[in-house]
């Protein structure tokens, strides 16, 4: 019986060491200086303009990344060292050792990322004269993030980041109008007259052999 309950302990450490919740940075000094807040560690004023964290911009990669929230930070002699407690979106803890001033050792831990999921965006629609969207999904480690995506459509050209504005009808010529493909073209040269196209004005009729585009 001691023996069942030992295993079900370790694999339940096993379990949140996984879900990376329960970790934290930590400091190990010579003289045992390790403290909760800047200030505490900075008592003499060594660094006038605040306390550096040594790994800050690490620490802003694997949070940029959707990799690590919720992180923490542990001071000595007026440096910091941070580290991720919760990684999100299939992200893996994992630990690194550095060395800092006063020969003290940092060990803080970090998100691991593979990029394993297989994502598909969705089809172009129309959600209004000019407008189109889709659902992009973007692969963060093994899940599929999505966000909404916009364009302008075929017979338009210009750019649009909400699906309201920015987009332009591509010019008419003697009656017909032009097109352009979708989302390609930001200026009037990306409109043209299709191959095929017929055309009459007061000079006569004709057909359009070859895609005949604008010139700006």
């Amino acid at each position: 019986m001691k023996l069942y309950v030992s295993l079900m302990v370790i694999v339940g450490a096993s379990v949140i060491a996984t879900n990376g919740h329960a970790w934290e940075a930590r400091l190990e000094c010579d003289g045992g200086y390790t403290y909760k807040t800047c200030a505490e560690s900075n008592p003499n004023g060594e660094y006038p303009s605040g306390c550096p964290i040594i790994n800050a911009m690490e620490m802003m990669q694997y949070r940029t990344s959707e990799r690590c929230v919720n992180t923490n930070i542990v001071w000595a002699r007026g440096v910091g060292i941070q580290g991720c407690d919760t990684c999100v979106n299939g992200g893996s803890i994992q630990t690194a050792t550095t060395t800092l001033l006063g020969n003290c050792t940092a060990i803080y831990t970090y998100c691991e990322c593979r990029t394993t999921a297989t994502c598909t965006n969705g089809a172009w629609t129309t959600i209004r004269a000019g407008y189109q969207s889709r659902t992009r999904s973007t692969a963060v480690c093994n899940t599929c993030k999505t966000s909404t995506e916009y364009r302008c459509a075929p017979g338009y050209y210009g750019t649009t980041s909400n699906g309201s504005t920015g987009c332009t009808k591509c010019p008419t010529v003697d009656g017909v109008a032009g097109t352009s493909a979708g989302g390609n073209g930001t200026t009037i040269t990306s409109c043209y007259m299709a191959t095929g196209t017929t055309f009459s004005n007061t000079t006569g009729s004709g057909r359009y052999d070859g895609n005949s585009y604008y010139c700006n």
